[in-house]
């Protein structure tokens, strides 16, 4: 938003959206006053942009009604939060079972194929016949 308005409402919505906590301490017990979630980190990185860390401190305590100082809005901006990867996909698992159901049928075919070979009957190996040289 590249007008002084919209900062604006984006702030005041910001500000609202962030006011529902309670006062953190020294103490890490306490709740936060700044609700710590990836969307309200990113609306308070816009607003030390737009405003600075103490500027934000000072429009977010004035906005939610209870005091919110510069190191807990560094602290929201410095917290990481955790990633838990990839989620597996509906099609991702129809394709690992198509797969998985390809390889037991192949299994299957490798099987029979195996075990045909096995009770086909043979014609019993011949001997070569040992005939004995009679030297005069």
């Amino acid at each position: 938003m590249t007008s002084k308005s919209g900062q604006i409402a984006t702030g005041v919505g910001t500000a609202v959206g962030l006011g529902s906590s309670q006062f953190m301490g020294m103490n890490g017990r306490e709740k936060p006053v700044l609700t710590q979630s990836r969307r309200n980190k990113a609306k308070v990185r816009q607003l030390v942009n737009f405003m600075g860390i103490e500027g934000t401190a000072n429009f977010l305590s004035q906005s939610i009604g209870q005091n919110v100082s510069p190191n807990d809005v560094v602290a929201l901006l410095l917290r990481t939060f955790r990633n838990d990867g990839a989620y597996i996909t509906k099609a991702q698992v129809r394709n690992l079972r198509r797969t998985t159901n390809r390889f037991k049928s192949l299994e299957k075919q490798v099987k029979e194929a195996t075990s045909m070979s096995r009770t086909t009957r043979r014609a019993p190996v011949r001997r070569a016949s040992s005939t004995t040289l009679i030297k005069n």
